[in-house]
């Protein structure tokens, strides 16, 4: 597949005091190799894959038929798509959605204003923000909080080292009873070593706990 390479060369680049602007979109069809911090100020799009050593930010949209990588952070002004994977040293935001095909592997914090899916896993070293739901056919796992303004599922487990805090409907499993056990048990031991959850988190637990943990103590 033919490769695009942007450097400090790439011919309509405005050189600003710590980073190179581009005015307009950026469309190959092939691979793009980013080797200059970059913004740009339309969209990036891409049939194969998208890469930087740096930080990858657009004020619109950016999209990549393969994987996306950044060893800094991934910035856009509207949706992020990947057909593969989308990896990023530092953060990941988007005003929009953040779709993968794949994975989403976060350095640091996860932002969306909109929806956040992944048909493999989510990871972050920070937390995770979603403006509407979470959806992920394998685990989610936040070294720090998880909040999202619809539900979050999650076809393995959830977990977090901060609080989880939806503000609508609920938290859902796709598990069998044993796996949904297993991961209640583990949720309500970490409540008692300190960590914080949110009311409505809370009341959930209560109701799954009253629910399966009394009928599995009797059998």
């Amino acid at each position: 597949m033919k490769e695009l390479i942007i450097d400090e060369n790439y011919y309509g680049l405005v050189k600003e005091v710590s980073r190179y602007v581009y005015n307009g979109n950026i469309d190959f069809e092939g691979n793009i190799k980013i080797n200059i911090p970059l913004f740009v100020t339309g969209d990036i799009n891409s049939v194969g894959w998208i890469n930087s050593g740096e930080y990858i930010k657009a004020g619109g949209y950016i999209y990549a038929g393969e994987a996306i990588k950044a060893g800094g952070s991934i910035s856009a002004g509207e949706s992020i798509y990947s057909g593969e994977s989308i990896s990023a040293g530092g953060s990941i935001y988007a005003a929009g959605s953040i779709n993968s095909v794949g994975w989403i592997n976060s350095g640091e914090s996860i932002y969306s204003g909109e929806s956040i899916e992944a048909g493999g896993s989510i990871y972050a070293g920070g937390s995770i923000n979603s403006g509407g739901y979470i959806y992920v056919v394998e685990y989610i796992y936040s070294v720090g909080s998880i909040s999202a303004g619809g539900n979050i599922y999650a076809g393995e487990y959830i977990k977090a080292g901060g609080y989880i805090e939806i503000e609508k409907k609920n938290i859902l499993l796709s598990q069998t009873i044993e796996q949904q056990k297993e991961d209640l048990i583990d949720c309500l031991e970490e409540l008692t070593e300190g960590n914080t959850i949110t009311p409505r988190v809370a009341e959930y637990f209560d109701y799954m706990r009253e629910r399966y943990l009394g009928k599995w103590s009797t059998e």
